[in-house]
């Protein structure tokens, strides 16, 4: 069963029916029609390089962001190393309780969309940064650690879906003689995904429970994307299933002002769970945005413990869940596959770069 895959078509099917607006279109197709992108020459931080990926280059890492989910400068910064942790420990105890519902679909409530993200009493737990070149094939870092999805096949760790470069992780789809290929890097091996194999977060592999994640990405503008990051719980080989969180999956020109956001429980093959959407006028700008996912339990919906979908910072989405999502361990991935948009055709060369990703956990 490619999961997936099945993932895909429920958000697409589900969230926007509820938006009266078909995008059935959208869904994966078995015939790719290829369009030849030119790259302008590349720049980052200003700087031109001939050894950079033949994909327009993002701003430079500590580029200001814009727009309404523009973080103030007050409450976020972006240095040079985020490994330290770049958010002001700011309390929000005192923010009004808001009681009616606004927005959302399927459970998901933005009655607090804007509202920014306090780090109190939180510290980094794992920062995985890419200023050098960073093992792909473990201990920490796992590219192509599960089935393929969508149009793309993964590269395996050394394909040219997988670039370092100025202290970022690019991501590359892109289409040869062989087909089309993507790539996919996740936080523990495909043995402990699936088999049971053990894990020591931040020695081999990472897991984290009850911890608010976040990855700083540019996000392809491009045709035909399907880029996403998102969190497992490692299977369990003696009952099967697993628990997902899509922090966002993002489908770019297809669908530019759509945040993707999801819960599934799977079992035996098939999931239950609850499609988000939301709208963002700022995520399809081509810059640099953080995508975060808190799952610590300390937001609430009419006081139940609610999964919390930040953008730069601040909310943009909440959904009431169980309480296993915030007690069991979860691993990261972040992937850039193809998927077939409306129009028919899907761009060649594309990229999603990665500037880090983040766990921070609450202080005992």
């Amino acid at each position: 069963m490619n999961y997936r895959h099945a993932a895909l078509s429920s958000l697409m099917l589900t969230s926007l029916a509820a938006l009266a607006a078909s995008r059935s279109s959208d869904a994966p197709a078995t015939t790719v029609t290829p369009v030849t992108v030119v790259a302008s020459p590349l720049t980052n931080n200003g700087k031109a390089s001939s050894q950079a990926p033949s994909i327009a280059a993002p701003t430079s890492r500590t580029g200001a962001l814009s727009g309404s989910l523009a973080v103030a400068a007050t409450t976020v910064v972006s240095p040079a190393s985020p490994c330290t942790g770049n958010y002001a420990q700011i309390s929000t105890a005192a923010l009004p309780e808001i009681t009616v519902k606004s927005g959302g679909i399927n459970g998901w409530d933005e009655r607090y969309k804007g509202r920014p993200l306090s780090l109190l009493n939180a510290s980094v737990d794992h920062c995985q940064t890419f200023d050098a070149n960073v093992s792909l094939v473990g201990p920490m870092l796992y590219a192509r650690g599960r089935e393929n999805f969508g149009l793309a096949s993964f590269d395996a760790a050394g394909g040219a879906a997988y670039k370092f470069y100025n202290g970022n992780l690019v991501l590359k789809a892109y289409k040869d003689a062989a087909g089309a290929h993507g790539g996919l890097i996740q936080s523990v091996s495909p043995g402990q995904a699936y088999n049971g194999v053990a894990i020591q977060p931040n020695q081999t592999g990472y897991t984290c429970a009850g911890c608010y994640w976040e990855a700083r990405m540019k996000m392809p503008v491009a045709y035909g994307t399907w880029a996403g990051f998102w969190l497992l719980s490692p299977d369990d080989p003696k009952n099967r299933g697993h628990l997902e969180v899509d922090g966002i999956e993002y489908y770019s020109l297809g669908n530019k002002r759509g945040h993707h956001h999801a819960t599934h429980r799977w079992s035996g093959g098939k999931s239950t769970g609850n499609n988000g959407y939301s709208l963002s006028d700022e995520i399809g700008n081509g810059d640099w945005h953080t995508y975060g996912i808190d799952l610590r339990g300390m937001a609430k919906i009419d006081g139940k413990p609610a999964i919390v979908i930040y953008m730069d910072g601040k909310e943009v989405d909440r959904l009431v869940a169980s309480a296993d999502y915030f007690t069991t361990p979860f691993y990261y991935l972040v992937n850039l596959t193809t998927a077939l948009p409306k129009t028919g055709v899907i761009d060649y060369p594309q990229a999603l770069w990665i500037d880090h990703v983040i766990a921070w956990k609450p202080r005992a």
